[in-house]
């Protein structure tokens, strides 16, 4: 009778040790999902403050290069226009 009283009260203590457990590894995992959402919203903010940007100032330093490219030749022909003559 003790032994069967023995084996309820383990028993007892097992699963409240597993079900405290689980409960850590619920509340832990739920604190990893909320930091990883915020790492990763902040990772996307940062993105895009850096890429919109960087595209932006590229696009610009391309059609700098195009203009110059276009001056240049015409500042070519004016001068052999100013040569010959």
């Amino acid at each position: 009778m003790s032994n069967d009283r023995d084996q309820n009260d383990n028993r007892k203590v097992k699963d409240d040790d597993e079900k405290r457990l689980l409960d850590s590894y619920q509340s832990g995992s739920k604190k990893f999902g909320q930091s990883f959402g915020i790492l990763l919203g902040f990772a996307l903010v940062f993105l895009f403050v850096i890429l919109l940007p960087y595209v932006s100032i590229l696009e610009k330093s391309y059609g700098n290069h195009h203009q110059l490219t276009v001056l240049s030749s015409e500042i070519k022909e004016h001068n052999q226009t100013i040569y010959y003559r």
